[in-house]
């Protein structure tokens, strides 16, 4: 018969599903057809939007835009929580003449994973014509 220690345990595994969804919308004002050309003036939204997917909290997460410079951040999203944030940016007449607005959003987010401390996740959207 094995020695049974009363203050000994077995160390309990806590395992942590890092998992998210995060998806860029344009705005529901635009068709999201890639044969609408740009103008100059005119405003153009897209929607960020997270979902923790995730058995743990996230923290310290923030939105990028590339395009606009704009962060906006969130102390911490628990599992089965979703944020979102609308990125918007008018067309120039630079943009004109490239043919498409490119917006590409970054996420991150901390963890209390050692394995994984840290996501960082992008997503895009164009609009414009498509070449």
């Amino acid at each position: 018969m094995p020695f049974h220690n009363p203050f000994w345990a077995e160390k309990e595994t806590q395992t942590y599903l890092i998992d998210w969804d995060f998806t860029l919308k344009q705005s529901p004002a635009f068709d999201g057809s890639r044969t609408d050309p740009i103008i100059a003036g005119k405003e153009y939204i897209v929607l960020a939007k997270f979902t923790n997917e995730g058995n743990s909290d996230l923290y310290n997460v923030k939105f990028t835009c590339e395009l606009t410079a704009d962060t906006y951040k969130f102390n911490s999203v628990a599992p089965g929580e979703s944020k979102q944030q609308t990125f918007s940016y008018v067309a120039t007449d630079a943009d004109v003449l490239a043919g498409e607005i490119y917006f590409a959003v970054k996420l991150s987010a901390t963890t209390i994973d050692p394995d994984n401390p840290e996501i960082t996740d992008t997503a895009t959207y164009t609009f414009g014509v498509e070449r």
